[in-house]
């Protein structure tokens, strides 16, 4: 090729490799010609983060702004009018990530932005601790998306429970994921447990943080109501927690060094909740298999295992498995060796 021609490629084939690519790479590719720039650009946006109003608004000011963004990460502060505007010029939203504003800490969320026809499309919603406004009584709150997938960061008291009751009610038939905090005194527990009670039927995959520590009572009645719970993953597992897990779960994952952090060895907690009668698969995500054979009873664990034909194996979750029910998959997924 000499110097004065321009590197050619079919676009779909470039979007095809740059689709793949870090923000780095794409950044330095939409420096290469006209023709790379605008593929590198489609990618670039279709993961957009506006982290606090004043990026937003900047991205707003933009005349002519839109952008076919599957996952868009939006900040506090923003006006109402200015979260429709946001929603309008972004197409095709999957995935919404809600932050609160770090230097205004009074910022909040209007839900009433969210009822706009441009979200529904959303199937993948994050709330990262961002704060609500109160809803108005006596306001109808049908939201037009219906999720997969629904994570809850911060306290139980985070999200007002009409907030999260509209939410997980626009979802009732299709939202079959979700990701909690458990943090909170027991009363604002049971005020927020009670808003999951719809989708217990439907629920696949639950994951629990905080669990062992925290007020989670008022959680082990809705855990025994997931009848069709497939995935479940704990950071602070406890016997109460696996005890209360229905038959149809397939696989435990947990988090937590128990060899540090607990006097209950994972012989105790697995063997004494029962749960390796019903389950398919143990995941040690915190620790080496090294580390478990180091502590006393592992071996005897293990053995019960191989014994009840369940799998053990250790490190994150495989995307494979994460796929399974169509959980976000938004840019590249780490493997671990041998899966």
């Amino acid at each position: 090729m000499q110097a004065t021609e321009r590197p050619q490629l079919p676009p779909e084939l470039l979007l095809d490799i740059l689709s793949t690519s870090s923000r780095s790479t794409l950044l330095a590719s939409s420096l290469v010609c006209r023709g790379w720039r605008a593929v590198a650009q489609v990618v670039l946006e279709s993961h957009l983060s506006l982290p606090t109003k004043q990026v937003a608004r900047a991205y707003l000011s933009c005349p002519g702004r839109r952008s076919k963004t599957r996952s868009l990460t939006v900040g506090a502060g923003l006006s109402i009018d200015e979260y429709l505007d946001l929603f309008d010029c972004c197409e095709g939203i999957e995935e919404l990530v809600l932050l609160p504003d770090r230097s205004h800490q009074r910022a909040k969320f209007d839900l009433r932005a969210f009822k706009t026809p441009a979200l529904k499309g959303l199937r993948s919603l994050h709330l990262a601790g961002a704060a609500f406004e109160d809803l108005a009584p006596g306001v109808g709150w049908n939201l037009p998306f219906s999720l997969n997938y629904l994570t809850c960061k911060g306290t139980y008291s985070a999200l007002p429970r009409p907030i999260l009751a509209a939410i997980v009610a626009s979802s009732r038939s299709t939202l079959h994921t979700l990701d909690l905090d458990c943090y909170g005194s027991h009363t604002s527990a049971r005020a927020f447990a009670s808003c999951f009670g719809p989708i217990a039927s439907t629920l696949r995959a639950l994951e629990l943080h905080g669990s062992a520590e925290r007020q989670v009572a008022p959680f082990l009645p809705f855990l025994s109501s997931c009848t069709d719970l497939v995935l479940f993953t704990c950071w602070e597992a406890n016997p109460a927690v696996l005890s209360a897990l229905p038959p149809s779960v397939e696989q435990v994952s947990i988090g937590k060094n128990f060899i540090f952090h607990s006097d209950v060895p994972y012989e105790q907690l697995l063997l004494e909740s029962g749960v390796l009668s019903t389950v398919k698969r143990v995941r040690f995500t915190g620790i080496s298999q090294a580390t478990l054979r180091a502590q006393f009873g592992a071996e005897d664990l293990l053995q019960e295992c191989a014994r009840l034909g369940v799998e053990v194996d250790f490190g994150v979750q495989p995307s494979r498995l994460a796929g399974r029910y169509g959980w976000p998959k938004f840019g590249r997924t780490k493997m671990i060796p041998g899966h």
